[in-house]
């Protein structure tokens, strides 16, 4: 008797392609249970892969490791997530007394590196509030700023590669940190505040 459970797995890239599809089920043939897994790649690109198991207590027992180690792993990351404010803070601190000492921000080398991807008009999407369109530019002074329309310029410090913060967003004293997706979009550390190139 053949029986198929389906199961979600996490989407992944292969070769810059995007995944649109991915199902993951077991079918079970003769009492020994398969893994088998259909990806659909943007490009129409198909890929099935068929894994056996084992009977129902090893595959049992090999799905309560895999949630284990999955939900482990993102525990982990969250104890890192909790820190960043900090670890953010902390760097804005540093930055300030490097630069006091060198006279130069380690900062502005960052942002002279990086901030290329950030240039041009983004949209921002943020839950309870109306889509916000938003330009990067670097000023006559060297800065990289951020244009809200309708608004004044505001400052923008690149952290790293992977992270900007916006000061006084989205309000004066208020400021928000989005991280790199990849290079048309950033998120918050939540996930619910977006960055998107238009």
């Amino acid at each position: 008797m053949k029986y198929i459970i389906p199961f979600l797995l996490l989407a992944f890239n292969i070769n810059a392609q995007e995944v649109v599809s991915d199902v993951t089920y077991l079918t079970n043939v003769s009492g020994v249970f398969i893994e088998n897994t259909k990806v659909i790649y943007d490009n129409g690109k198909t890929i099935i892969t068929s894994v056996p198991i084992g009977d129902t207590l090893t595959t049992l027992n090999t799905f309560a490791d895999r949630y284990d180690s999955k939900v482990s792993t993102i525990a982990n990351d969250i104890r890192v997530v909790r820190l960043y404010r900090g670890i953010t803070s902390q760097i804005l601190i540093d930055n300030d007394t490097i630069a006091t000492v060198l006279g130069v921000s380690p900062l502005k080398v960052l942002q002279d590196k990086y901030a290329a991807i950030l240039l041009g008009d983004w949209t921002l999407k943020a839950p309870d509030r109306v889509d916000v369109n938003i330009k990067f530019t670097i000023n006559s002074s060297g800065q990289l700023r951020y244009l809200v329309t309708g608004s004044t310029s505001k400052q923008a410090i690149i952290l790293s590669k992977d992270c900007v913060k916006l000061n006084s967003f989205p309000a004066s004293g208020q400021n928000i940190d989005l991280f790199m997706i990849n290079s048309k979009k950033w998120s918050d550390a939540n996930g619910r505040t977006l960055l998107i190139k238009k």
